[in-house]
Protein backbone atom coordinates (compact mmCIF):
# COMPACT_ATOMS: atom_id res chain seq x y z
CA UNK A 1 0.00 0.00 0.00
CA UNK A 2 1.79 3.63 -1.08
CA UNK A 3 1.61 5.66 2.40
CA UNK A 4 0.36 9.04 2.45
CA UNK A 5 2.60 11.60 3.68
CA UNK A 6 1.55 15.19 4.00
CA UNK A 7 3.17 17.27 1.16
CA UNK A 8 2.66 20.70 1.66
CA UNK A 9 4.93 24.08 3.30
CA UNK A 10 3.17 25.00 6.31
CA UNK A 11 4.17 28.28 6.26
CA UNK A 12 2.10 29.11 2.62
CA UNK A 13 -1.46 29.90 3.11
CA UNK A 14 -3.48 28.07 0.22
CA UNK A 15 -7.06 28.65 0.47
CA UNK A 16 -9.79 28.26 -1.62
CA UNK A 17 -12.84 30.06 -1.37
CA UNK A 18 -15.52 26.92 -1.09
CA UNK A 19 -19.08 26.46 -0.14
CA UNK A 20 -20.60 23.40 1.80
CA UNK A 21 -20.33 22.12 -1.87
CA UNK A 22 -16.99 21.57 -1.45
CA UNK A 23 -15.59 19.36 -3.88
CA UNK A 24 -12.08 17.06 -3.66
CA UNK A 25 -10.60 18.87 -6.28
CA UNK A 26 -10.26 21.47 -4.37
CA UNK A 27 -8.68 20.38 -1.32
CA UNK A 28 -5.35 18.98 -0.81
CA UNK A 29 -3.10 19.66 2.34
CA UNK A 30 -5.19 22.70 2.49
CA UNK A 31 -3.82 25.16 6.31
CA UNK A 32 -7.05 26.16 7.35
CA UNK A 33 -5.92 28.11 10.22
CA UNK A 34 -3.00 28.73 12.47
CA UNK A 35 -2.15 28.27 16.35
CA UNK A 36 -5.21 25.60 16.33
CA UNK A 37 -4.54 23.05 18.64
CA UNK A 38 -7.32 20.01 18.35
CA UNK A 39 -9.36 21.45 16.04
CA UNK A 40 -13.11 19.99 15.88
CA UNK A 41 -14.42 20.61 12.33
CA UNK A 42 -18.24 20.01 11.82
CA UNK A 43 -21.25 20.77 9.17
CA UNK A 44 -24.69 22.33 9.81
CA UNK A 45 -27.01 23.53 7.30
CA UNK A 46 -24.89 25.85 5.20
CA UNK A 47 -22.77 26.30 7.96
CA UNK A 48 -18.81 25.19 8.97
CA UNK A 49 -18.15 25.17 12.08
CA UNK A 50 -14.69 24.92 13.64
CA UNK A 51 -13.85 24.98 17.56
CA UNK A 52 -10.64 24.05 19.22
CA UNK A 53 -8.64 23.84 22.65
CA UNK A 54 -8.32 27.31 24.55
CA UNK A 55 -6.64 28.35 27.64
CA UNK A 56 -9.98 29.94 30.04
CA UNK A 57 -12.38 29.98 27.37
CA UNK A 58 -13.54 28.27 24.27
CA UNK A 59 -14.78 30.10 20.90
CA UNK A 60 -16.61 28.45 17.93
CA UNK A 61 -16.13 29.70 14.60
CA UNK A 62 -18.96 29.97 12.30
CA UNK A 63 -18.91 30.59 8.41
CA UNK A 64 -20.20 29.95 4.78
CA UNK A 65 -16.89 28.88 3.47
CA UNK A 66 -13.40 27.67 4.92
CA UNK A 67 -10.98 30.49 4.06
CA UNK A 68 -12.96 32.93 6.77
CA UNK A 69 -12.29 30.41 9.59
CA UNK A 70 -8.81 31.25 8.86
CA UNK A 71 -9.20 35.23 9.84
CA UNK A 72 -12.00 35.42 12.18
CA UNK A 73 -11.00 35.42 15.67
CA UNK A 74 -12.40 33.03 18.60
CA UNK A 75 -13.24 36.15 21.09
CA UNK A 76 -16.05 37.34 18.60
CA UNK A 77 -17.90 34.52 19.85
CA UNK A 78 -16.80 32.63 23.26
CA UNK A 79 -19.42 30.57 24.12
CA UNK A 80 -17.70 29.03 27.75
CA UNK A 81 -15.63 31.34 29.81
CA UNK A 82 -14.32 29.30 32.67
CA UNK A 83 -13.65 32.14 35.31
CA UNK A 84 -18.20 32.35 35.53
CA UNK A 85 -18.15 28.21 35.90
CA UNK A 86 -18.95 27.79 39.31
CA UNK A 87 -18.27 24.05 38.36
CA UNK A 88 -14.70 24.79 38.30
CA UNK A 89 -15.11 25.13 41.80
CA UNK A 90 -16.63 22.42 42.92
CA UNK A 91 -14.11 20.14 41.28
CA UNK A 92 -10.66 21.86 41.77
CA UNK A 93 -11.68 23.79 45.25
CA UNK A 94 -12.43 27.23 46.17
CA UNK A 95 -10.33 29.97 43.82
CA UNK A 96 -9.27 27.41 41.31
CA UNK A 97 -8.68 28.44 37.56
CA UNK A 98 -8.33 26.91 34.74
CA UNK A 99 -5.27 26.46 32.57
CA UNK A 100 -6.56 24.45 29.93
CA UNK A 101 -9.79 23.87 27.91
CA UNK A 102 -9.20 20.54 26.11
CA UNK A 103 -10.38 19.38 23.01
CA UNK A 104 -13.43 20.42 23.08
CA UNK A 105 -15.90 18.78 20.65
CA UNK A 106 -19.51 19.51 19.58
CA UNK A 107 -22.10 16.84 18.63
CA UNK A 108 -25.50 16.59 17.98
CA UNK A 109 -28.66 14.36 19.59
CA UNK A 110 -31.44 13.07 18.19
CA UNK A 111 -34.64 12.95 20.31
CA UNK A 112 -34.28 9.16 18.95
CA UNK A 113 -30.94 8.90 20.54
CA UNK A 114 -31.19 11.36 23.50
CA UNK A 115 -35.20 11.07 24.36
CA UNK A 116 -35.97 14.41 26.13
CA UNK A 117 -32.31 15.49 25.81
CA UNK A 118 -31.62 16.30 21.81
CA UNK A 119 -29.96 19.09 20.85
CA UNK A 120 -26.53 20.41 20.87
CA UNK A 121 -23.62 19.21 23.22
CA UNK A 122 -20.12 19.95 24.02
CA UNK A 123 -17.73 17.59 25.53
CA UNK A 124 -14.68 19.14 27.68
CA UNK A 125 -11.73 18.26 29.63
CA UNK A 126 -11.23 21.25 32.19
CA UNK A 127 -7.48 21.72 33.80
CA UNK A 128 -6.60 23.23 37.16
CA UNK A 129 -4.39 26.39 36.87
CA UNK A 130 -2.64 25.19 39.87
CA UNK A 131 -1.52 21.72 39.29
CA UNK A 132 -0.39 19.49 36.09
CA UNK A 133 -1.83 17.86 33.16
CA UNK A 134 -3.00 15.14 36.73
CA UNK A 135 -5.80 17.14 37.51
CA UNK A 136 -7.53 17.02 34.69
CA UNK A 137 -11.83 16.39 34.75
CA UNK A 138 -14.46 15.91 32.59
CA UNK A 139 -17.76 18.29 31.90
CA UNK A 140 -20.51 18.55 29.28
CA UNK A 141 -22.31 21.26 28.01
CA UNK A 142 -25.39 21.88 25.98
CA UNK A 143 -26.09 25.04 23.75
CA UNK A 144 -28.90 27.48 25.29
CA UNK A 145 -30.20 28.12 22.49
CA UNK A 146 -30.54 25.65 20.37
CA UNK A 147 -27.47 26.64 17.75
CA UNK A 148 -24.25 25.09 17.19
CA UNK A 149 -22.39 28.08 17.85
CA UNK A 150 -23.60 28.39 21.37
CA UNK A 151 -23.47 29.55 23.61
CA UNK A 152 -23.28 26.82 25.86
CA UNK A 153 -24.40 25.90 29.86
CA UNK A 154 -25.93 23.50 31.47
CA UNK A 155 -27.79 20.92 30.08
CA UNK A 156 -30.43 20.41 32.81
CA UNK A 157 -30.70 24.11 34.05
CA UNK A 158 -29.44 26.14 31.04
CA UNK A 159 -27.36 28.29 33.16
CA UNK A 160 -24.70 29.68 30.78
CA UNK A 161 -21.19 28.95 31.65
CA UNK A 162 -21.90 26.23 34.24
CA UNK A 163 -20.50 22.47 32.96
CA UNK A 164 -22.19 19.50 34.29
CA UNK A 165 -19.29 16.96 35.19
CA UNK A 166 -19.36 13.59 33.91
CA UNK A 167 -21.89 11.29 35.97
CA UNK A 168 -21.85 7.77 36.75
CA UNK A 169 -24.78 5.56 36.58
CA UNK A 170 -25.54 6.08 40.39
CA UNK A 171 -25.62 9.97 40.06
CA UNK A 172 -22.03 10.17 41.14
CA UNK A 173 -19.24 12.19 39.18
CA UNK A 174 -17.14 10.07 37.95
CA UNK A 175 -13.49 11.24 38.99
CA UNK A 176 -10.97 9.08 37.31
CA UNK A 177 -8.89 11.50 34.90
CA UNK A 178 -10.36 11.61 31.42
CA UNK A 179 -9.77 14.11 28.47
CA UNK A 180 -10.53 13.61 24.94
CA UNK A 181 -14.78 12.91 25.32
CA UNK A 182 -16.04 12.20 22.55
CA UNK A 183 -19.32 9.97 20.51
CA UNK A 184 -20.31 7.18 18.78
CA UNK A 185 -23.55 5.34 17.56
CA UNK A 186 -24.66 2.23 16.79
CA UNK A 187 -27.57 2.28 14.98
CA UNK A 188 -29.28 -0.89 15.16
CA UNK A 189 -28.93 -4.39 16.54
CA UNK A 190 -28.51 -5.91 20.15
CA UNK A 191 -26.19 -2.65 21.14
CA UNK A 192 -28.40 -0.38 19.47
CA UNK A 193 -27.50 2.81 21.95
CA UNK A 194 -25.21 5.88 21.72
CA UNK A 195 -21.80 5.54 23.77
CA UNK A 196 -18.92 7.98 24.72
CA UNK A 197 -15.00 7.51 24.25
CA UNK A 198 -12.65 9.21 26.01
CA UNK A 199 -9.03 8.82 27.10
CA UNK A 200 -7.32 7.81 30.82
CA UNK A 201 -4.24 7.14 31.89
CA UNK A 202 -2.46 4.00 33.96
CA UNK A 203 0.71 4.53 36.06
CA UNK A 204 1.28 7.94 36.67
CA UNK A 205 3.32 8.71 39.29
CA UNK A 206 4.23 5.21 39.94
CA UNK A 207 6.76 3.06 39.70
CA UNK A 208 9.19 5.16 37.08
CA UNK A 209 9.41 2.24 34.87
CA UNK A 210 9.55 3.03 31.19
CA UNK A 211 6.31 1.41 29.90
CA UNK A 212 4.27 1.24 32.91
CA UNK A 213 2.64 4.94 32.31
CA UNK A 214 0.32 4.72 29.41
CA UNK A 215 -2.79 5.57 28.35
CA UNK A 216 -6.06 3.82 27.27
CA UNK A 217 -9.01 4.78 25.27
CA UNK A 218 -12.43 3.65 26.81
CA UNK A 219 -15.80 3.36 25.99
CA UNK A 220 -18.92 3.16 27.80
CA UNK A 221 -22.89 3.33 26.83
CA UNK A 222 -24.76 6.39 27.63
CA UNK A 223 -28.00 7.00 29.43
CA UNK A 224 -28.11 10.90 28.42
CA UNK A 225 -25.13 12.80 26.75
CA UNK A 226 -23.70 13.29 30.10
CA UNK A 227 -24.51 10.24 32.07
CA UNK A 228 -22.64 6.79 31.56
CA UNK A 229 -24.82 3.73 31.90
CA UNK A 230 -22.13 1.17 32.21
CA UNK A 231 -19.11 -0.07 33.42
CA UNK A 232 -16.53 1.49 31.30
CA UNK A 233 -14.77 -1.02 28.97
CA UNK A 234 -11.58 -0.61 27.09
CA UNK A 235 -10.67 0.00 23.25
CA UNK A 236 -7.14 -0.83 23.14
CA UNK A 237 -3.98 0.17 24.88
CA UNK A 238 -0.60 0.91 23.25
CA UNK A 239 0.81 -2.38 21.64
CA UNK A 240 2.04 -1.53 18.65
CA UNK A 241 5.85 -0.33 18.24
CA UNK A 242 4.38 3.37 15.99
CA UNK A 243 2.87 3.74 19.20
CA UNK A 244 5.66 3.70 21.69
CA UNK A 245 7.40 6.91 20.36
CA UNK A 246 8.16 10.04 22.83
CA UNK A 247 7.24 7.66 25.77
CA UNK A 248 9.73 8.20 29.10
CA UNK A 249 10.25 7.10 32.71
CA UNK A 250 7.85 10.35 32.49
CA UNK A 251 6.03 10.42 29.68
CA UNK A 252 2.90 8.09 28.90
CA UNK A 253 2.47 5.89 25.85
CA UNK A 254 0.02 7.49 23.91
CA UNK A 255 -3.34 6.10 22.60
CA UNK A 256 -6.03 9.28 22.46
CA UNK A 257 -8.27 11.33 20.38
CA UNK A 258 -10.90 8.76 19.22
CA UNK A 259 -12.83 9.77 16.64
CA UNK A 260 -15.79 7.05 15.13
CA UNK A 261 -16.00 6.90 11.17
CA UNK A 262 -18.98 4.98 10.14
CA UNK A 263 -18.48 2.77 6.80
CA UNK A 264 -21.21 2.39 3.86
CA UNK A 265 -22.07 -0.84 4.86
CA UNK A 266 -22.60 -0.28 8.76
CA UNK A 267 -19.01 -1.03 9.60
CA UNK A 268 -17.70 1.37 12.76
CA UNK A 269 -14.18 2.46 12.12
CA UNK A 270 -12.02 4.52 15.02
CA UNK A 271 -9.23 6.72 14.21
CA UNK A 272 -6.97 7.61 17.07
CA UNK A 273 -3.84 9.29 17.55
CA UNK A 274 -0.82 7.03 18.73
CA UNK A 275 3.06 8.36 20.46
CA UNK A 276 3.24 11.79 22.12
CA UNK A 277 2.52 14.53 20.12
CA UNK A 278 6.08 15.85 21.10
CA UNK A 279 7.18 13.12 18.69
CA UNK A 280 6.08 11.17 15.85
CA UNK A 281 2.12 11.60 16.25
CA UNK A 282 0.36 9.61 13.85
CA UNK A 283 -3.35 8.56 13.27
CA UNK A 284 -4.48 4.56 13.66
CA UNK A 285 -7.01 2.57 12.90
CA UNK A 286 -9.49 0.11 15.13
CA UNK A 287 -12.86 -1.77 13.22
CA UNK A 288 -15.55 -2.52 15.38
CA UNK A 289 -16.03 -6.74 14.99
CA UNK A 290 -19.78 -6.31 15.96
CA UNK A 291 -19.78 -7.92 19.34
CA UNK A 292 -19.95 -6.12 22.49
CA UNK A 293 -18.69 -2.92 21.74
CA UNK A 294 -17.66 -2.81 25.40
CA UNK A 295 -15.02 -5.55 25.24
CA UNK A 296 -11.61 -5.08 23.77
CA UNK A 297 -11.35 -8.23 21.38
CA UNK A 298 -14.78 -6.37 19.87
CA UNK A 299 -12.23 -3.76 18.36
CA UNK A 300 -9.42 -5.40 15.93
CA UNK A 301 -6.18 -2.86 14.97
CA UNK A 302 -4.46 -3.04 11.67
CA UNK A 303 -1.25 -4.61 12.00
CA UNK A 304 1.65 -2.49 12.99
CA UNK A 305 4.03 -2.53 10.06
CA UNK A 306 4.44 -4.22 6.64
CA UNK A 307 6.11 -7.75 6.17
CA UNK A 308 4.64 -11.06 5.27
CA UNK A 309 2.11 -10.21 2.62
CA UNK A 310 0.61 -7.48 5.11
CA UNK A 311 0.31 -4.01 2.94
CA UNK A 312 -2.25 -2.37 4.89
CA UNK A 313 -1.24 -1.06 8.65
CA UNK A 314 -0.74 1.48 11.00
CA UNK A 315 -0.64 4.35 10.89
CA UNK A 316 -2.90 5.38 8.15
CA UNK A 317 -1.35 8.86 7.92
CA UNK A 318 1.34 10.22 9.80
CA UNK A 319 3.29 13.63 9.26
CA UNK A 320 6.81 13.62 8.80
CA UNK A 321 9.91 16.45 9.39
CA UNK A 322 10.57 15.97 5.87
CA UNK A 323 7.16 17.36 4.59
CA UNK A 324 7.63 20.57 6.67
CA UNK A 325 5.75 19.22 9.52
CA UNK A 326 5.10 16.68 12.12
CA UNK A 327 2.39 15.35 14.62
CA UNK A 328 -0.51 14.69 12.44
CA UNK A 329 -3.51 14.07 15.38
CA UNK A 330 -6.75 14.70 16.49
CA UNK A 331 -8.84 14.08 13.44
CA UNK A 332 -12.21 15.46 12.81
CA UNK A 333 -14.39 14.19 9.67
CA UNK A 334 -16.50 15.74 7.16
CA UNK A 335 -18.67 14.54 4.37
CA UNK A 336 -19.47 17.47 1.22
CA UNK A 337 -22.65 16.99 -0.07
CA UNK A 338 -21.60 14.57 -3.08
CA UNK A 339 -20.41 12.05 -0.63
CA UNK A 340 -16.45 13.02 -1.00
CA UNK A 341 -14.98 12.73 2.68
CA UNK A 342 -12.20 15.46 4.33
CA UNK A 343 -10.35 15.17 7.88
CA UNK A 344 -9.50 18.08 9.40
CA UNK A 345 -6.49 17.41 11.88
CA UNK A 346 -3.76 19.56 13.97
CA UNK A 347 0.47 19.26 13.15
CA UNK A 348 3.46 21.31 14.36
CA UNK A 349 4.97 23.23 10.75
CA UNK A 350 8.80 23.01 10.71
CA UNK A 351 10.12 26.22 10.22
CA UNK A 352 13.70 26.92 9.23
CA UNK A 353 14.50 23.24 10.67
CA UNK A 354 12.91 23.12 13.77
CA UNK A 355 9.61 22.72 15.16
CA UNK A 356 6.99 26.03 15.98
CA UNK A 357 5.66 26.59 19.21
CA UNK A 358 2.40 26.05 18.33
CA UNK A 359 0.04 23.94 16.15
CA UNK A 360 -1.84 24.70 12.80
CA UNK A 361 -4.91 23.08 11.79
CA UNK A 362 -4.89 21.28 8.35
CA UNK A 363 -7.68 20.21 5.85
CA UNK A 364 -6.91 16.79 3.92
CA UNK A 365 -9.52 14.72 1.41
CA UNK A 366 -10.04 10.83 2.59
CA UNK A 367 -11.33 7.92 1.41
CA UNK A 368 -12.12 4.67 2.73
CA UNK A 369 -11.00 1.62 0.74
CA UNK A 370 -13.00 -1.61 0.61
CA UNK A 371 -10.76 -3.64 -1.13
CA UNK A 372 -8.49 -3.62 1.94
CA UNK A 373 -8.80 -5.72 4.69
CA UNK A 374 -8.80 -3.99 8.18
CA UNK A 375 -8.65 -7.58 10.47
CA UNK A 376 -12.43 -7.74 10.44
CA UNK A 377 -14.30 -6.61 7.72
CA UNK A 378 -12.95 -4.25 4.35
CA UNK A 379 -12.58 -0.83 4.57
CA UNK A 380 -8.93 1.18 5.47
CA UNK A 381 -8.95 4.85 5.77
CA UNK A 382 -6.84 6.49 4.00
CA UNK A 383 -6.10 10.32 3.16
CA UNK A 384 -5.74 11.26 0.07
CA UNK A 385 -8.26 10.50 -3.13
CA UNK A 386 -8.93 7.06 -4.35
CA UNK A 387 -7.65 6.19 -7.64
CA UNK A 388 -10.85 7.71 -9.95
CA UNK A 389 -10.02 11.20 -7.89
CA UNK A 390 -13.57 9.86 -6.14
CA UNK A 391 -13.45 8.63 -2.26
CA UNK A 392 -14.28 4.79 -2.86
CA UNK A 393 -17.97 4.28 -1.67
CA UNK A 394 -19.04 0.13 -2.58
CA UNK A 395 -18.19 -3.31 -1.79
CA UNK A 396 -20.00 -6.47 -2.16
CA UNK A 397 -22.68 -7.29 0.63
CA UNK A 398 -22.78 -10.13 2.62
CA UNK A 399 -25.14 -12.84 3.36
CA UNK A 400 -24.97 -13.69 7.29
CA UNK A 401 -25.58 -17.58 7.74
CA UNK A 402 -28.80 -17.31 9.48
CA UNK A 403 -31.49 -19.31 7.42
CA UNK A 404 -31.43 -22.69 6.18
CA UNK A 405 -28.56 -25.39 6.88
CA UNK A 406 -27.05 -22.67 9.27
CA UNK A 407 -22.74 -23.38 9.77
CA UNK A 408 -22.77 -25.00 13.22
CA UNK A 409 -20.47 -23.46 16.18
CA UNK A 410 -17.12 -23.64 15.36
CA UNK A 411 -14.54 -25.18 17.64
CA UNK A 412 -10.72 -25.26 17.51
CA UNK A 413 -7.84 -26.99 19.65
CA UNK A 414 -4.46 -25.68 19.61
CA UNK A 415 -1.58 -27.80 20.73
CA UNK A 416 1.78 -26.01 21.76
CA UNK A 417 5.10 -26.85 20.01
CA UNK A 418 8.07 -25.29 17.98
CA UNK A 419 4.92 -24.93 15.53
CA UNK A 420 1.52 -24.35 17.02
CA UNK A 421 -1.48 -26.49 15.03
CA UNK A 422 -4.60 -25.33 14.62
CA UNK A 423 -7.65 -28.17 14.58
CA UNK A 424 -10.63 -26.81 13.47
CA UNK A 425 -14.41 -28.33 12.95
CA UNK A 426 -17.70 -26.27 12.12
CA UNK A 427 -21.01 -28.11 10.70
CA UNK A 428 -21.06 -27.21 7.16
CA UNK A 429 -18.23 -25.27 6.51
CA UNK A 430 -16.24 -25.04 3.45
CA UNK A 431 -12.95 -23.14 5.14
CA UNK A 432 -12.11 -20.94 8.03
CA UNK A 433 -10.57 -17.67 8.75
CA UNK A 434 -8.12 -17.03 11.50
CA UNK A 435 -7.11 -14.79 13.57
CA UNK A 436 -4.24 -14.35 16.03
CA UNK A 437 -3.54 -11.92 19.30
CA UNK A 438 -0.85 -12.22 21.62
CA UNK A 439 -2.19 -10.37 24.62
CA UNK A 440 -5.24 -12.38 24.38
CA UNK A 441 -7.13 -9.17 23.84
CA UNK A 442 -6.29 -7.53 20.41
CA UNK A 443 -6.84 -9.87 17.23
CA UNK A 444 -5.16 -9.81 14.13
CA UNK A 445 -5.96 -11.45 10.50
CA UNK A 446 -3.82 -14.87 9.76
CA UNK A 447 -4.91 -16.87 7.63
CA UNK A 448 -7.63 -18.52 5.69
CA UNK A 449 -7.93 -22.07 4.48
CA UNK A 450 -10.09 -25.07 3.79
CA UNK A 451 -8.60 -27.16 5.18
CA UNK A 452 -9.47 -28.37 9.14
CA UNK A 453 -5.91 -27.92 10.38
CA UNK A 454 -3.35 -25.34 10.07
CA UNK A 455 0.33 -25.00 11.44
CA UNK A 456 1.50 -21.55 12.79
CA UNK A 457 5.02 -22.10 12.40
CA UNK A 458 5.75 -17.89 13.21
CA UNK A 459 5.85 -18.15 16.89
CA UNK A 460 8.86 -17.32 19.06
CA UNK A 461 9.87 -20.42 22.74
CA UNK A 462 7.77 -19.57 25.68
CA UNK A 463 5.34 -16.59 24.27
CA UNK A 464 1.69 -17.47 24.69
CA UNK A 465 -0.55 -17.06 21.67
CA UNK A 466 -4.33 -16.67 21.52
CA UNK A 467 -6.68 -17.58 18.57
CA UNK A 468 -10.40 -17.27 16.85
CA UNK A 469 -11.24 -18.67 14.19
CA UNK A 470 -14.96 -18.16 11.91
CA UNK A 471 -15.88 -20.62 9.70
CA UNK A 472 -17.51 -19.93 6.28
CA UNK A 473 -19.50 -21.42 3.60
CA UNK A 474 -19.29 -19.80 0.13
CA UNK A 475 -21.00 -15.86 1.07
CA UNK A 476 -22.01 -16.80 4.81
CA UNK A 477 -19.96 -16.03 7.87
CA UNK A 478 -20.04 -18.91 10.79
CA UNK A 479 -19.85 -18.14 14.43
CA UNK A 480 -16.88 -17.41 15.91
CA UNK A 481 -14.96 -20.16 18.24
CA UNK A 482 -14.33 -19.36 21.46
CA UNK A 483 -10.46 -18.13 22.21
CA UNK A 484 -8.44 -20.87 23.01
CA UNK A 485 -4.14 -20.78 23.59
CA UNK A 486 -1.16 -22.36 23.01
CA UNK A 487 2.40 -21.64 23.61
CA UNK A 488 5.50 -21.23 21.37
CA UNK A 489 8.84 -23.33 20.90
CA UNK A 490 9.23 -27.03 23.15
CA UNK A 491 6.53 -26.71 26.34
CA UNK A 492 4.87 -29.51 26.22
CA UNK A 493 1.47 -29.52 24.26
CA UNK A 494 -1.67 -28.62 26.40
CA UNK A 495 -5.34 -28.56 26.60
CA UNK A 496 -5.75 -24.79 25.95
CA UNK A 497 -8.27 -23.23 28.04
CA UNK A 498 -11.49 -21.04 26.71
CA UNK A 499 -10.96 -17.98 27.84
CA UNK A 500 -14.33 -16.28 26.44
CA UNK A 501 -17.39 -17.82 25.39
CA UNK A 502 -18.44 -17.69 21.86
CA UNK A 503 -20.25 -14.25 20.56
CA UNK A 504 -24.04 -14.95 20.22
CA UNK A 505 -25.31 -15.97 17.10
CA UNK A 506 -27.46 -12.75 16.71
CA UNK A 507 -24.53 -10.62 16.77
CA UNK A 508 -22.94 -11.92 13.48
CA UNK A 509 -26.18 -10.84 11.47
CA UNK A 510 -26.57 -7.47 13.11
CA UNK A 511 -24.94 -5.55 10.45
CA UNK A 512 -24.19 -6.61 6.70
CA UNK A 513 -20.40 -4.79 6.79
CA UNK A 514 -19.36 -6.87 10.01
CA UNK A 515 -17.16 -9.50 9.49
CA UNK A 516 -16.89 -8.82 5.44
CA UNK A 517 -13.39 -9.07 5.34
CA UNK A 518 -13.85 -12.84 5.37
CA UNK A 519 -14.71 -13.03 1.97
CA UNK A 520 -12.31 -11.31 0.82
CA UNK A 521 -12.32 -13.13 -2.52
CA UNK A 522 -15.76 -14.81 -4.01
CA UNK A 523 -14.80 -18.63 -4.65
CA UNK A 524 -14.78 -19.58 -8.43
CA UNK A 525 -16.79 -22.29 -9.22
CA UNK A 526 -15.08 -25.46 -7.70
CA UNK A 527 -12.54 -23.45 -5.74
CA UNK A 528 -11.84 -24.82 -2.77
CA UNK A 529 -9.98 -21.87 -0.90
CA UNK A 530 -11.32 -18.26 -0.10
CA UNK A 531 -7.85 -15.95 -0.77
CA UNK A 532 -7.70 -13.04 0.92
CA UNK A 533 -7.33 -10.40 -2.07
CA UNK A 534 -5.68 -6.92 -0.60
CA UNK A 535 -5.69 -4.34 -3.00
CA UNK A 536 -2.13 -2.52 -3.44
CA UNK A 537 -2.25 1.47 -3.55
Amino acid sequence: MKRFFVTLLACVMLFAVMAVGISAETLDSILLRNSSADPWLFTDGNFYYLTMTGATKVGVLRAKDLNSLSTMSVNNNIVYNSASDPTVQELFGAGAKLSGTWSPEIHYFTEEEAPGNSGWYMFLAIRNSTGDSSEVQMVVLKSTNGNPNGPYGHPVTGARNHSQPVLNADGTRYTPWGVGMSTLTIAEGPYKGIYTTWVTEVGRGGSGVKGEFYQQLMIAKMENPWTIASEAGVITTPTQKWEFAGSSETHPRVVEGATAVYGAHGEIFITYAGSGYWSDYGIGQITWTGGDPLKTESWVKLPDRPGNGITTYNPVFQSKKAADMRGAGHPSFITDKDGNGFLCYHAYPIVNGKRAESRNAYLEPYYIDYTEWNGTSYGVIHPGLADNGIPASKFAKVTFATEGEALGETTVTAASGDAITLTMASANATGYSIFRSTDGTTFNYLATVAETTYTDTDVADGNTYYYRVYSYRNEEIGQPSAVVSAIGGTAPATTPAVTEAPIPAESTGMSTGVLVAILAAIVAAGAAVIVVVLKKK
